[in-house]
């Protein structure tokens, strides 16, 4: 008796691991058909918009710092003339 109701309840476990199995598949069988490109033509991916929308103002303060920098550099030879 007592084993027929083990065997109970991995019936139930079991049921429930297809369950979600089946879940599981249908839920990735319908993303991948939303990553699909719609044309035959593969998508050009590019890091720039990325970086820039994460370090573009510390990038652009930078350029700026390191341009006043060489031009300092670069006057100062004409300065001590």
């Amino acid at each position: 008796m007592k084993v027929w109701k083990k065997l109970k309840g991995l019936n139930f476990f079991w049921l429930l691991l297809k369950a979600f199995m089946k879940l599981t598949k249908s839920c990735l069988n319908h993303r991948k058909s939303q990553n699909k490109p719609k044309s035959s033509e593969k998508q050009i991916v590019s890091m720039f918009p990325a970086l820039w929308k994460a370090f573009g103002p510390t990038f652009m303060s930078g350029v700026l710092l390191k341009l006043g920098y060489d031009m300092l550099i670069f006057a100062s030879p004409f300065v001590l003339e």
